[in-house]
């Protein structure tokens, strides 16, 4: 009997070490930061916020559309915030100016890069002005 009980013991004492260690490690009291966070702002040349643009997520073949957002009344929007944001890795941020009165302004780029990383949040401006229509003719 005793002997079983030396036995016994041992694996008993390594599975409660093994339970105390996970459960003094595990911390459910709020979602983990497994995600990044990619934030747009689009305004005009004289900062004024423009809403209802369309901003693509690339990924970084400038091809594939990871996500989308329009911009809200404040010329804002996050990616992917319904998920709590976007995977890690790096991405290119475009802002689609088709079928708007709008174009690049002349000291700002479209498809900017940005790397996500675990738990940070990236921010990105774009810098618009009105479209130029010559005369028709």
């Amino acid at each position: 009997m005793l002997l079983k009980r030396l036995f016994f013991f041992p694996r008993a004492l390594v599975v409660a070490s093994i339970a105390l260690a996970l459960s003094a490690c595990t911390d459910f009291s709020r979602t983990p930061d497994l995600l990044g966070r990619v934030t747009v702002k689009v305004t005009n040349e004289a900062g004024a916020p423009l809403s209802g643009i369309s901003v693509d997520l690339l990924l970084n073949d400038r091809q594939t559309r990871w996500r989308n957002l329009l911009t809200g009344a404040d010329g804002s929007g996050e990616f992917d915030t319904a998920n709590g944001g976007v995977i890690p890795q790096t991405y290119v941020v475009r802002v689609l100016l088709s079928g708007t009165n709008f174009v690049i302004a002349p000291d700002d780029t479209n498809d900017k890069p940005v790397v996500v990383v675990l738990g940070q949040t990236h921010n990105v401006t774009f810098k618009l002005t009105p479209r130029v229509v010559g005369p028709v003719g």
